[in-house]
């Protein structure tokens, strides 16, 4: 059988926009993700809701929403299928929390890429800015991919709500991150 055949019936392409745009986020659950490339989907914009209090985030969550004319920047990662289930979880798929969707997206060689992403299922937060340490994540994750510099300003603009406690998710970013530093490749990133 032609490996790349194979290899497409067994692995998924999902767009990331929000924490797993940082290799070290994805890494913590999906340890198949593999950098395939940055890219945008046109026609959404960036938001941010679902500020609840059980979040491990203690601040909104990004989202994307239709939006004619506007950008989204985000980088591509190829997953084993057998870990889609796994990235369902991270996302809170069974409890409601986002709904996976299927999304075309463009890469600056102009390549058409059939992606999964996600999409908050529930919206309406009173306060819907997110914690400077979901924010920072989002940043990293922006400057690590080389996402355009103009992007990544428009990122660095987003009010955040000024949380300053401790999270338990950014321990183990933090961790992964000290175990990877000065390594360029993480998980095997395709050339």
């Amino acid at each position: 059988m032609n490996n790349s055949i194979s290899k497409m019936a067994t692995t998924f392409m999902y767009f990331a926009y929000g924490s797993n745009l940082l290799r070290e986020r994805i890494l913590i659950r999906n340890s198949s993700a593999i950098f395939k490339s940055i890219g945008r989907i046109d026609n959404y914009r960036l938001a941010f809701d679902l500020n609840r209090p059980e979040s491990p985030w203690k601040g909104a969550v990004a989202t994307i929403e239709e939006c004619p004319g506007q950008q989204v920047w985000g980088c591509v990662w190829t997953l084993r299928q057998e870990d889609m289930a796994k990235l369902d979880e991270q996302e809170g798929v069974s409890r409601g929390i986002y709904n996976p969707i299927s999304i075309s997206v463009q890469t600056p060689a102009g390549e058409q890429l059939a992606c999964r992403s996600y999409q908050l299922a529930i919206r309406g937060s009173a306060d819907a800015r997110p914690s400077p340490q979901y924010k920072s994540v989002i940043l990293r994750g922006a400057k690590q991919n080389g996402l355009p510099i103009e992007y990544q300003q428009k990122l660095a603009a987003i009010e955040d709500n000024g949380y300053e406690g401790k999270l338990e998710i950014m321990v183990k970013i933090e961790e992964l991150i000290e175990k990877y530093k000065g390594k360029q490749e993480l998980s095997g990133t395709e050339s």
